[in-house]
């Protein structure tokens, strides 16, 4: 009798951690779709929290239009290259938070000296949603 009040103890141990993962799961699931990320992730892609923002030109007095990218919450700061998303941004504000999710290419260094702006990598968009 010992052992069976042992292996049921055992047994009901082992489905209350397999229920709490499983409701730990789903609450992050829940979170991420309150957040406003509905597709999941594809390989290699990220998930950038930020702003729309005007990148800077290299030099001052360049002067020009605004070419606009992300100030992510990371102090990075993303050129987008949004072909695949119809330049989603295009309509936005700057100030517009957004919740963006692409590939990241760092910056080439062996065309730094030659871009007109200041920026950390483009960001391939695959999605751009207001937050």
């Amino acid at each position: 009798m010992l052992n069976r009040n042992k292996i049921f103890l055992a047994v009901l141990a082992v489905l209350m951690v397999t229920g709490l993962v499983m409701w730990n799961n789903k609450a992050s699931e829940i979170k991420q779709i309150e957040e406003g990320m509905i597709a999941e992730l594809q390989e290699g892609e990220i998930l950038v929290r930020g702003e729309i923002a005007c990148l800077p030109f290299k030099e001052e007095n360049a002067g020009g239009d605004c070419v606009k990218g992300i100030k992510g919450e990371d102090d990075r700061l993303y050129a987008l290259d949004s072909l695949k998303v119809r330049r989603a941004e295009a309509n936005m504000e700057v100030g517009t938070e957004v919740l963006a999710t692409g590939l990241f290419e760092p910056a080439n260094p062996q065309i730094g000296e030659s871009a007109a702006f200041l920026y950390d990598g483009v960001l391939v968009l695959s999605g751009l949603e207001v937050r």
